[in-house]
């Protein structure tokens, strides 16, 4: 697969330049989507034209980079999932699985007790690192991870517009102690459960008497 643009690249642009980001942390939609349905599989160019509709009803810029590390291992058939993402404009950045940094809490399951996830949140840390230093920016991380959260707070606290999305009963339970979900955080959140019949096929009811757990039931 033909190499595309790396995080890096971003210091190429003028100093002064706006940045808008669409990032997809896509082991984390990959165990969402697997706890919901085994083989589910995630529609990318739904899941696009999504968070595009949200960027002009928010008023946000139109995104300049889409960009998504994949984790993948020793088999060649891993090596399919990138090519297809960068097919839809999507630039990939090709991890080691075994680089991926586990959550320590893990976050609501329908099938276990926790559904533990692994996410590129290090890639995450350093794209928001990189523009901290730009002016005009704003990045929409979808990802339900919680091991960004510090350095995404340092990029609001600059200026930098931040909107976290994901399946809400599948976000990292660490959330709920943050005033993100309360109006007095400047990082919206961004719900893809009302969105779910669109970006998988199939919508997201409750299993027959089954609740969420009484903490994430106030998110």
């Amino acid at each position: 697969m033909k190499k595309g643009k790396t995080v890096p690249e971003i210091r190429t642009k003028n100093a002064t330049g706006s940045y808008h980001v669409d990032l997809l942390d896509t082991p984390t939609l990959f165990a969402a989507t697997e706890d919901i349905q085994s083989g589910l599989r995630l529609r990318y160019p739904e899941l696009l034209r999504f968070l595009a509709g949200f960027r002009e009803t928010a008023g946000l810029p139109v995104t300049e980079l889409t960009f998504a590390p994949v984790a993948v291992g020793s088999r060649p058939a891993q090596h399919k999932f990138p090519a297809k993402l960068a097919e839809l404009g999507i630039i990939c950045h090709v991890v080691d699985f075994r680089q991926l940094i586990p959550s320590a809490i893990g976050i609501y399951s329908q099938k276990f007790q926790h559904l533990n996830f692994s996410s590129v949140a290090p890639q995450i840390c350093y794209l928001l690192g990189l523009l901290t230093t730009r002016q005009d920016t704003d990045i929409i991380i979808v990802s339900g991870s919680f091991d960004f959260y510090v350095p995404l707070l340092d990029y609001v606290s600059r200026g930098g517009k931040a909107t976290v999305c994901f399946f809400k009963r599948y976000l990292d339970e660490r959330w709920k102690q943050t005033e993100v979900f309360n109006g007095r955080s400047d990082i919206r959140f961004l719900d893809l459960e009302p969105v779910a019949e669109m970006i998988l096929g199939i919508g997201l009811p409750l299993p027959s008497g089954l609740q969420l757990p009484s903490g994430l039931q106030r998110l």
